[in-house]
């Protein structure tokens, strides 16, 4: 809405909106579109569903006659732990930006007739791609397969100019605050750099403005030198520094047990009740059964590599974190660890530790 309503500003008069559901009657932001004389058609498809997405091009261009410009800034966020994800989770989130490009190709392509095709295509891709995150490696890829497709018709469009802008953060947009509030930090790290330099809506739509009337091509659109933000970002997603900032919260200070899928089991041996109240420490909980399942009781993934850490210490031996995210409770981590469950696991503990232990090596060595 913040785009449209710069693009209505700027003498746009026949706008049409698109989105995956539509915007409730009487609603505000396309009220102030028409009142400031826009005709404004309302789509509702989802941009990661090829055919929904051509019918919907058709009808815009059927009902105003023509279709002059394309603007895609469709996306879903990402979904956190690639370990976690199944491939159907991790699919919803590539969708908009990967399944759109079929419909859009062939809208400024050849076998399109030139009379039909836009003047302008606007691919909204993101910065992430060049620095990073904690929990974006499916929204990292939807972006890289769009700036590869981006870059592909930008070369080859007989007729339409194509132009791919990788957004640094926008200050309204919230949801990767909101998604690591529980990280140990992070966030607050995360809504201070949007606060600082992110995009006001309007700042980032007359900047776009400028970029677009610059040509063709990917750009990359972020309010510093590309080094500084790179050294802002990898400050920020320190991962010794985020698992060294969660810590054990003591005996009487933790939330009581919440209500869960499971009953509460007390621990039946003493592995278990020492891996119980270590749980419970990292987790803020005063008692935590041995079948209650660690991300429902609030886990994450930075919260979970910190417990590890803490655990090798009291064994003394190398704990990987795919030991805990693949016997989320107390019980089956415990019997994993004594290697009671899996012959193997002993190996990938072994394994997963040597290769934090370069991590953290190549990291003390470029910062020097």
């Amino acid at each position: 809405m913040a785009l449209a309503g710069h693009l209505v500003r700027s003498g746009v008069r026949r706008l049409a909106l698109l989105a995956r559901t539509a915007p409730p009657d009487g609603d505000e932001g396309v009220a102030r579109l028409k009142a400031a004389g826009a005709e404004v058609l309302l789509l509702t498809a989802d941009a990661g569903m090829p055919d929904q997405l051509r019918a919907a091009l058709k009808r815009a261009r059927e009902h105003f006659g023509g279709l002059h410009g394309v603007i895609h800034a469709a996306g879903l966020p990402a979904g956190g732990l690639l370990l976690r994800r199944t491939p159907a989770e991790t699919a919803r989130v590539l969708a908009p930006k990967v399944h759109a490009m079929g419909p859009l190709a062939e809208l400024v392509g050849p076998g399109t007739p030139e009379s039909e095709r836009p003047e302008l295509l606007v691919l909204y891709s993101s910065a992430v791609t060049a620095f990073g995150g904690i929990g974006e490696g499916d929204y990292c890829a939807a972006n890289t397969v769009l700036d590869a497709y981006g870059q592909a018709l930008a070369g080859t469009a007989p007729s339409t100019r194509v132009v791919t802008v990788a957004w640094g953060p926008w200050r309204h947009d919230v949801w990767q605050s909101e998604r690591l509030k529980t990280a140990g930090g992070l966030a607050d790290k995360v809504a201070a750099y949007r606060d600082r330099y992110g995009f006001a809506d309007e700042a980032g739509c007359v900047l776009l403005d400028r970029i677009v009337a610059g040509g063709h091509g990917c750009v990359m659109a972020v309010r510093q030198p590309l080094r500084e933000v790179l050294d802002a970002w990898t400050n920020m997603l320190d991962l010794d520094g985020l698992l060294q900032s969660a810590t054990a919260t003591p005996q009487g200070e933790r939330f009581p047990r919440p209500g869960l899928r499971t009953d509460y089991t007390a621990p039946r041996t003493e592995a278990e009740a020492r891996m119980a109240d270590l749980w419970g420490a990292y987790l803020g909980i005063d008692r935590v059964g041995v079948h209650d399942p660690f991300f429902d009781l609030g886990g994450n993934s930075l919260t979970g590599m910190a417990m590890v850490l803490a655990i090798e210490k009291d064994l003394g031996r190398p704990v990987a974190p795919a030991v805990l995210f693949e016997h989320p409770t107390v019980a089956a981590f415990a019997a994993a660890l004594d290697g009671d469950d899996d012959p193997g696991a002993q190996e990938a503990l072994a394994g997963s530790s040597a290769r934090g232990q370069r991590r953290r090596r190549a990291r003390s060595s470029n910062r020097t």
